[in-house]
């Protein structure tokens, strides 16, 4: 359920472009106003593998 910030626009006009230096970050673009941002998944808590 995540939403365009500046437009408001759902999930059907977010896409998600993962980078390939950090597969946990992603850019999120918004194809309804062109917003871009950062998306990070949640990793698990106590688990870190470097």
């Amino acid at each position: 359920s995540e939403r365009c910030p500046m437009c408001g626009s759902g999930e059907e006009h977010l896409w998600l472009v993962p980078s390939s230096e950090d597969r946990l970050q992603c850019t999120i673009r918004c194809a309804h106003c062109g917003w871009r941002g950062t998306l990070t998944e949640q990793v698990a808590e106590g688990e870190d593998d470097e």
